[in-house]
Parts: C-alpha cells; sequence; structure tokens
C-alpha cells in the first residue's frame, strides 16, 4: 500500500486523486447513496476523507503513512456500516416472508373456523396472540382481524359464485352465527347485499 500511494502521489496526480476524494465525499453525504453510513459514521469518513485531502495537498513528513492510516480507518468504517446494511435487508426479507405466511394461511383457512382463531394462528407461527396482532398491524396497517374478515369475504363471493349454496349455508360455512350478520358484514365491504351480488353473478353468466 505505502508503495503505490508513492507512486501515485506526485504532483502531477494530484489534481486526479483530489476530484476523486471530492467525488467520494458528495456520495457519502447523499443519505440514499451507494454506502449505506450512519450519520455519526458518515461524519467520521467525512472528515477522515478531508484529512487526506489536506495531507495529499501538503506532501508533508509522513504523509504517506498516515494516508495508510487513514485509509484503513475509512474501510473499516465502510465494513461496518455495509455489514449493517446487510442485516437490515435480510431483517426486512424476514418480516415480508412471514408477513406473506400469515396472511397466506388466512386466506387457505377462511373456511375452518378452528384455525381462524388468534390464538390458533399465533401457535402455529409461534407467536403470541397479541404479538402477532400487533405484528400484522405494524406491517399491514390493518388490524389482523380486519384481514380475516376480508378473507372470509373474499370465500362468500367465490361460494355464491358457484351457485351450489343459499346465502344462509354460505354464511354458516364462513362461521356466521346467522346470516342477518354475514348480509351486513357483506354488504360493508362489497357495497352490495349477498343476494343482489348472487343475482348479478347469474345475470353475467
Amino acid at each position: 500500500m505505502k508503495k503505490i500511494l508513492a507512486q501515485q502521489s506526485g504532483v502531477n496526480n494530484k489534481p486526479v486523486y483530489l476530484q476523486a476524494f471530492k467525488d467520494l465525499l458528495a456520495r457519502m453525504l447523499i443519505p440514499d447513496g451507494a454506502i449505506p453510513f450512519s450519520e455519526s459514521d458518515r461524519k467520521h469518513s467525512f472528515e477522515i476523507l478531508h484529512i487526506m485531502q489536506a495531507e495529499f495537498s501538503a506532501n508533508g513528513s509522513y504523509s504517506q503513512d498516515m494516508l495508510v492510516q487513514l485509509f484503513w480507518s475509512l474501510v473499516m468504517l465502510i465494513v461496518r456500516n455495509v455489514n449493517a446494511g446487510v442485516t437490515t435487508i435480510r431483517k426486512n426479507n424476514n418480516d415480508v416472508e412471514r408477513l406473506n405466511a400469515i396472511l397466506s394461511y388466512i386466506r387457505i383457512y377462511s373456511l375452518d373456523a378452528e384455525k381462524m382463531k388468534i390464538s390458533e394462528m399465533a401457535g402455529h407461527f409461534h407467536m403470541s396472540p397479541n404479538y402477532i396482532s400487533i405484528y400484522v398491524k405494524k406491517h399491514t396497517g390493518l388490524a389482523i382481524q380486519q384481514h380475516m374478515m376480508q378473507a372470509r369475504i373474499k370465500t362468500a363471493e367465490i361460494l355464491l359464485k358457484q351457485k351450489k349454496y343459499s346465502i344462509n349455508e354460505v354464511a354458516f360455512r364462513l362461521g356466521f352465527n346467522d346470516a342477518s350478520h354475514f348480509n351486513k358484514l357483506f354488504r360493508k365491504y362489497k357495497d352490495t347485499s349477498p343476494g343482489r351480488f348472487s343475482q348479478d353473478q347469474l345475470k353475467a353468466s
């Protein structure tokens, strides 16, 4: 490294390296730049690059030794922040996978009243009932009960389109205690009644 710096620290090369440092400084100051620096490390790196720039300009005693030390200090800061960025990405990917698994579970078991219990669902994903509710609300903006109801209404649409079941039978299969409650919720989510929905499907077929 000393040899490289010694070879490249001539007067004719200074403008090239000073411009390279300025370009690197500019990139590091961009919050969403290629290098995911924390605020404190971005500040430290900015200071190190300024010192390196000054040493390149001065070319004084021990400049090469100082540049080597400063260079490796900068490398360690970059490595630390890149590793931190990779860890964050991995955690975010894990969150997406878990959330998709929970939402898929809700869609798959929308007709199974036992599996649709939050306690049963939480146990399946090794979470507490309270935590799974908080987790889903945090990552989707909707309560887990809303996701469950949307899945049940979507399943109701599918059953009604099949024209095999009466409205009472659909309500029962979806775990509603009575058809009136089912009618109310279906109208809330679809802005029409189950009966009208079925009639519209007949006209469209």
